[in-house]
């Protein structure tokens, strides 16, 4: 659960993106490039066993 999804925390980013949660807000994709973990959202992109594998 994303408690503020306009500033999310690593760790909310990185359990989002491995559970079946929809995007907690309209805006998400934003706020993800907002936060800029580049690197992370990579490793999740790469997963085969992330949910969110094809979130674009």
């Amino acid at each position: 659960m994303v408690r503020n999804p306009s500033n999310p925390t690593v760790q909310e980013i990185k359990g989002w993106a491995y559970s079946a949660e929809v995007e907690p807000h309209q805006e998400w994709e934003l706020f993800l490039l907002w936060k800029g973990q580049f690197i992370d959202y990579l490793a999740y992109a790469s997963d085969i066993n992330c949910p969110k594998e094809n979130f674009s």
